[in-house]
């Protein structure tokens, strides 16, 4: 960030620590690292613009900074279609190239991993993630974004491998994984029945361990974050409790101030 361009209250994206008046994310979800500790697959699920894109890429960077394991924040937004034979290894590709800003390269899957998975197009995703976790010398913690965009068989799908994966192991398959989005994965059951696809006989969704939701910020929290304003620019917006729980409304993500009740501040002018 550069020098001259103040801190904000974000609202529109993810949160970076370097640009934005935030807190660690991971103090939001007090359970994720446990989980993650114990091997689970587990759920997030929050409101949209509630701050779960920041607390994944935070956590996964911190994750990798550690050592310990290798971590990916993946979206799953590529694949908005309803045929799983186009939709997966759509995902596949946009993974890997996803990948290059997040692991190491010595760390990351290969083209030759890639391949190996479009041999199957129907079980892309697993083929493409229990290679990547023969390659790697660490534990995959992965989090799966906007589970949201998958539509029906593509959604089922997915969730099969991940289930049947999940059940493989101790052959070579992701240590732990998140499934992240708007509503629990239960939820999608009745979507699922609503676009005339069928569940079958053995669920795919009773891999999870836990169901985390990502609450809203609470009153100490917002004044925290306004705290943090007030230290780095030495003006005070309006503190107290009244005034925060009106803020704890706002899109939970981060605060501007132009959202704050009271009086907006007046721009800053910088050299």
């Amino acid at each position: 960030m550069h020098p001259h361009f103040p801190k904000f209250f974000n609202t529109a994206g993810p949160c970076r620590p370097e640009e934005h008046y935030m807190l660690p994310p991971e103090q939001r979800v007090l359970d994720i690292r446990g989980l993650i500790d114990s091997a689970a697959y587990f759920v997030i699920h929050a409101p949209r613009q509630s701050g779960k894109t920041t607390l994944l890429r935070n956590l996964s960077r911190k994750l990798n900074a550690e050592g310990r394991y290798v971590s990916a924040a993946l979206s799953l937004e590529a694949a908005t279609g309803p045929d799983r034979l186009v939709e997966l290894p759509i995902l596949v590709r946009e993974f890997l190239a996803r990948l290059e800003d997040q692991v190491a390269p010595e760390l990351s899957p290969t083209q030759e991993d890639l391949d190996y998975a479009l041999e199957n197009p129907a079980l892309a995703v697993s083929r493409f993630l229990s290679a990547w976790a023969k390659r790697c010398p660490l534990p995959l913690v992965i989090f799966f974004d906007e589970v949201d965009a998958l539509q029906g068989e593509v959604l089922i799908s997915l969730l099969r491998q991940l289930r049947d994966g999940f059940c493989s192991r101790p052959a070579p398959f992701p240590y732990s994984v998140a499934l992240v989005g708007v509503r629990d994965v239960r939820d999608y059951r009745g979507q699922v029945r609503e676009e005339g696809s069928s569940i079958g006989s053995a669920s795919p969704f009773n891999i999870k361990s836990e169901s985390l939701r990502l609450s809203n910020f609470d009153a100490d929290e917002v004044r925290a974050l306004l705290a943090q304003h007030t230290r780095r620019r030495h003006r005070n917006l309006r503190t107290d409790p009244g005034s925060a729980l009106a803020l704890q409304r706002a899109r939970p993500s981060a605060l501007h101030p132009s959202r704050a009740p009271g009086p907006r501040p007046k721009p800053e002018r910088h050299p």
